[in-house]
């Protein structure tokens, strides 16, 4: 058969589907972006939260030190003064003890300093200076204790802190996940679409090629018979389009999911059988657990295919036996790149 090329008018009989899906995929990207954006804004609202708990627990800390530290100075100024003026008022008993005994006279004067008075006096300021000493170390005691719960309830604050932001990030990943699924279905109906179209505009132009081929064939029978020659030759021609547009129906518009119906389909579309049979050859169809993963692993080996050559394999893939069923990550679906000529989203 010889060569032909679409016409203008069968060109202008596709209409690109892809402004039907465009909206759903710039939703998509656009909830993308808002997840990311809202994710950035929460992750710098937990640690502006905790690290406004830390600050805050840090300053008390040093309010507690400043606090036991004034209130011990406060315990000792006051003991000091206490023993001071016990001291005073018993000088000034021992004065007055004095000056009686001056003034009745006679006899050796008594050992004022070893007085019931004085003994008391002295062992009620050892008591007192004691109990400020046990007083103070139970102050650092409850001090140290007080500060170390702080630092713990810091720590603490850290690995809440690093909580939140984990869950965080796992929630931004299943958002993020469930958009890609969601692109990957938009962009598979949209190459459907695509692949339909296509064949709607190579249908139209080989109907026109067989109009003009049976034309053709008329017109050099009309040249050596007469008129009637020329109504059965078109007649005859127009059997033959029939014939040829019910075969063409078989065979462009219903490929089987074989090798033979995958041959035609691949040529129909303008690309080298041989040359798809080699990238599907590539993959290790007898290991893999499904038709997912072998489609899977020819992405990965033809990152640069495109929607129609992409559609073919993974009819191809899901038309043979597996042992297991096992699904790919969205990641390993989701390159739509340019090597077969269309363009990547």
């Amino acid at each position: 058969m010889a060569e032909y090329t679409e016409s203008q008018a069968a060109q202008n009989l596709y209409v690109d589907p892809t402004p039907a899906y465009q909206p759903a995929l710039d939703q998509i990207a656009t909830d993308k972006a808002t997840a990311n954006e809202r994710y950035g804004t929460n992750k710098a609202d937990i640690a502006n939260i905790f690290g406004q708990l830390t600050t805050a627990r840090q300053a008390d800390v040093a309010r507690v030190n400043e606090q036991f530290t004034q209130s011990i100075v406060s315990q000792q100024e006051a003991l000091a003064k206490r023993t001071a003026e016990a001291r005073t008022g018993m000088a000034q008993t021992m004065a007055s003890a004095q000056t009686a005994a001056a003034e009745r006279g006679g006899g050796p004067a008594a050992n004022l300093a070893a007085s019931p008075a004085t003994v008391a006096g002295e062992k009620g300021i050892a008591d007192a200076n004691a109990f400020q000493t046990i007083w103070e170390g139970q102050q650092g005691a409850i001090k140290g204790q007080t500060q170390q719960n702080l630092q713990n309830t810091i720590t603490g604050y850290g690995f809440q802190e690093a909580q939140a932001t984990q869950q965080l990030q796992k929630s931004l990943e299943d958002t993020l996940n469930q958009l890609s699924r969601q692109e990957t279905g938009v962009r598979g109906e949209l190459a459907g679409a695509q692949i339909a179209g296509q064949s709607q505009v190579k249908q139209a132009s080989y109907n026109e090629y067989l109009s003009k081929t049976a034309a053709e064939a008329a017109q050099r029978l009309a040249a050596t018979r007469g008129y009637y020659d020329v109504q059965q030759a078109q007649i005859d021609a127009q059997n033959k389009i029939d014939l040829a547009l019910i075969n063409e129906a078989n065979r462009v518009k219903n490929y089987g999911d074989d090798a033979l119906g995958l041959d035609r389909r691949v040529a129909d579309f303008g690309y080298d059988p041989a040359e798809f049979w080699a990238t599907v050859d590539s993959v290790d169809v007898a290991s893999a657990p499904s038709s997912a993963a072998a489609f899977a692993q020819w992405r990965a080996n033809n990152p640069g295919a495109d929607a129609a050559i992409s559609s073919a394999a993974r009819d191809w893939f899901n038309a043979q036996r597996y042992n297991t069923s096992n699904t790919p990550s969205v990641d390993s679906l989701l390159n739509w790149s340019s090597q077969y000529g269309v363009p990547s989203q």
